[in-house]
């Protein structure tokens, strides 16, 4: 199966057709909502999570040019690099696009890899607050990622890693429940999807 993503339109594309992504999904059944939030301030939020992503992908693969970094990008930067050196976190994977075969839904996982040298985990990158759909979000990624693997190189833990400016927060998603909680949703989000074009 084929996969194109268009970051424009933050659309995927499997074998020529769309089909949702993790975020879509969690946001249309009302996981994800941020109606209260002015949109200027959505906006800035957003690009700010960007810029930080693309800044530790690009230092992930060893082609950041720190030189050139804005300071307040530096100090996240920074945060990354100390989670990376606590967790002795390795990546495997990075900013890596998935669709899942059977439920046909796509997502990029931020990071795979290893901690302490020997157990792969899934890392999502945050720059905002905490919020209960986060870790819905990874067992979503997770499932993308382990579907046709062996038990032995399936992701053994979920993280999402908080990034400030100075330093970082980490939170076990451990929750056994956030994979049905997904696949409900994915359901839910089909369903509708039908109706509306009926």
């Amino acid at each position: 199966m084929t996969l194109e993503f268009n970051p424009e339109l933050h659309q995927y594309k499997a074998d020529g057709l769309v089909i949702p992504s993790v975020t879509q999904v969690l946001k249309a059944v009302g996981l994800v909502n941020f109606d209260f939030v002015p949109a200027d301030v959505l906006q800035a939020a957003a690009d700010k999570g960007t810029k930080v992503h693309q800044t530790a992908e690009l230092f992930d693969k060893g082609v950041l040019d720190e030189e050139r970094l804005h300071p307040i990008l530096q100090n996240y930067l920074n945060s990354w690099k100390k989670f990376r050196t606590e967790l002795q976190f390795d990546p495997i994977e990075i900013e890596s696009l998935k669709v899942h075969e059977l439920y046909r839904y796509a997502g990029t996982l931020d990071r795979v890899g290893t901690i302490n040298k020997n157990k792969k985990v899934l890392i999502d990158i945050k720059t905002g607050v905490k919020d209960k759909s986060h870790s819905v979000q990874t067992a979503a990624y997770k499932l993308l990622y382990d579907q046709k693997l062996s038990p032995k190189e399936k992701i053994k833990e979920r993280f999402i890693v908080y990034l400030s400016e100075d330093g970082y927060k980490i939170e076990l998603n451990e929750d056994q429940n956030d994979e049905r909680v997904f696949l409900a949703a994915l359901t839910l989000f089909n369903y509708t999807k039908k109706e509306r074009s009926n």
